[in-house]
């Protein structure tokens, strides 16, 4: 087996072991891709209103592009991954500060992680998850000083 199937197979098996935090719904945005179609074959077909066709063309495409920048949250035994599109961004659980709710009272699955990063500043992702006590655990047996 050559260096770059072993490479893929082993990070393939490392994301296996991983459990997902926070789905990502950028996968929606491709319900648009019909409408923008339409609305392109509105503009070539009917210039008298091209004017309207052009703004929501364009609000339809700051759409695409706002649902696509969704993040995506996973995490295994040490390390919480975020994970926009193919970026992937890691923390170790060691550099987590806090696991709050958020400040949003209507919706109690909404929350909040707050880590340092290399330069030690604080910053702090917002996710939505209705399962965050096992994540919870292995932060807290890696990393006792978070606080909940």
């Amino acid at each position: 087996m050559s260096k770059s199937r072993r490479k893929k197979s082993s990070k393939r098996s490392s994301q296996r072991k991983r459990k997902v935090l926070s789905k990502g719904y950028g996968w929606t945005r491709f319900f648009l891709v019909p409408v923008f179609l339409v609305l392109i074959a509105n503009l070539i077909l009917y210039t008298n209103e091209a004017l309207v066709s052009f703004f929501l063309l364009f609000f339809i495409a700051i759409l695409f592009y706002l649902i696509g920048r969704y993040r995506r949250m996973e995490f295994d035994h040490d390390n919480l991954y975020i994970l926009y599109g193919t970026d992937e961004k890691v923390i170790h659980f060691s550099s987590i500060v806090s696991i709050k709710r958020s400040k949003n009272k209507k919706n109690k699955h909404h929350w909040k992680v707050t880590y340092l990063d290399k330069f030690s500043y604080k910053n702090s992702y917002r996710y939505k998850s209705h399962t965050n006590i096992e994540f919870q655990k292995r932060v807290k047996k890696v990393n006792p000083e978070v606080y909940f």
